[in-house]
């Protein structure tokens, strides 16, 4: 969404992509099954992706999209799962 917007950072970083190894971390794939085991999946951690809003074409519009981009891409993700 941000490299829609005019911000390319998470290009530039590698992190822009469906493979998963660019934001992988190892203390994830270790922790993650032991506490949705016994949380019951309550638990989220997801990558943190870096924006600089200063290369936003429009800062105020821009920020709002950046910030609803990610709640609704779970929507789908719930969606389709359960569908």
């Amino acid at each position: 969404m941000g490299n829609k917007l005019g911000d390319s950072t998470a290009k530039d970083l590698g992190k822009n992509q469906l493979e998963s190894t660019a934001t992988y971390r190892p203390y994830r794939t270790i922790f993650a099954p032991l506490t949705d085991f016994y949380l019951q999946h309550i638990l989220s951690d997801g990558p943190n992706y870096t924006v600089y809003p200063e290369n936003f074409k429009d800062v105020k519009k821009d920020e709002v999209f950046i910030a609803i981009a990610g709640p609704i891409s779970n929507l789908v993700w719930l969606l389709l799962y359960y569908s």
